[in-house]
């Protein structure tokens, strides 16, 4: 695997870029639909001097074109995923945003020994709303994918590109993009139907989730939508050694527009598992820190 030691991040033919450091535990990004490896640009860039990152393009998006004949699957994403990370010679870090969450959790539980950490922003993991409890929030997401696909089928990708970025960015900010990168995007726009298909596909595998020891950091918008909202729930309850972040006056689309802050939370929830500190002892040795700065502030000193 070509690397590089800079904070530039070069792009390799079958898709996958690298920035190589070998400080700290390696770190694997997965993206958003509609999305590359580009997403990851500032997190790759603020980590550049202490970890290697990893950020493939997933299949249809960036270099990474799919030349199959066979049916797409998450399955087929994941090996894609695997092939990227064929070289690393110790457990690394995942983290995944949106789809790329589905294909990053995929990836962990078919590789748990692989892995030191995952972090889920917002994954779309819609199969988990498959409950009387969430019938309204599968309600929501039924009608998404039912009408993108509809779109789709009917070679209207405008209108898919604008249906979809819409209802995860605000009612307008299709129109508000630059037209070059609309054009872009409705390119993208069957790969996107293919990846709801096979979200819809999944069981409710939620008891699988009970037994998943591995550190997960959750992280959530406060402004998400009401499904992603109930998938982080859910996870949250699920997940026995997880922990919630949630990022105030943000949205699904946190990475992109509240960069700064999510960047912050991965890198110290990354930090904080290389120290071997579990989310009871980091809240633990937060809290005994805030009461001496308190009992500091009334002592006068």
């Amino acid at each position: 695997m070509t690397t590089i030691t800079s904070s530039q991040v070069k792009q390799i033919s079958d898709g996958r870029a690298e920035v190589t450091k070998a400080d700290a535990s390696p770190v694997l990004l997965l993206h958003a639909s509609g999305a590359s490896h580009a997403q990851w640009q500032s997190f790759i860039s603020s980590q550049s001097q202490t970890r290697q990152c990893l950020a493939p393009d997933l299949i249809g998006y960036g270099s990474t074109q799919d030349a199959s004949d066979q049916p797409f699957s998450i399955d087929r994403e994941v090996a894609l995923i695997e092939t990227a990370v064929s070289e690393l010679t110790e457990p690394f870090h995942v983290v995944g945003h949106s789809y790329g969450g589905c294909a990053a959790l995929r990836f962990v539980q078919n590789n748990p020994s692989s892995v030191r950490s995952l972090t889920l922003i917002e994954p779309v993991l819609f199969n988990l709303l498959k409950s009387d409890r969430y019938q309204a929030e599968w309600e929501e997401v039924s009608k998404l994918a039912e009408q993108h696909q509809a779109f789709v089928n009917a070679e209207n990708f405008e209108e898919a590109g604008e249906h979809f970025i819409d209802y995860w960015c605000g009612a307008g900010f299709w129109q508000s993009m630059p037209f070059e990168f609309r054009e872009h995007l409705k390119k993208l726009m069957p790969k996107v139907a293919l990846e709801l298909q096979q979200i819809w596909v999944e069981p409710n595998f939620v008891d699988e989730l009970k037994s998943l020891a591995v550190p997960t950091c959750l992280i959530q918008g406060a402004m998400t939508r009401r499904p992603t909202a109930a998938i982080i729930k859910i996870l949250s309850k699920t997940l026995r050694n997880s922990e919630l972040n949630t990022v105030e006056g943000a949205g699904h689309m946190c990475p992109i527009t509240h960069g700064p802050a999510v960047n912050d939370l991965i890198s110290a929830f990354l930090t904080s598992t290389e120290r071997g500190q579990t989310h009871a002892e980091k809240f633990s040795a937060e809290n005994a820190l805030h009461l001496t700065v308190k009992q500091f502030q009334a002592n006068g000193a």
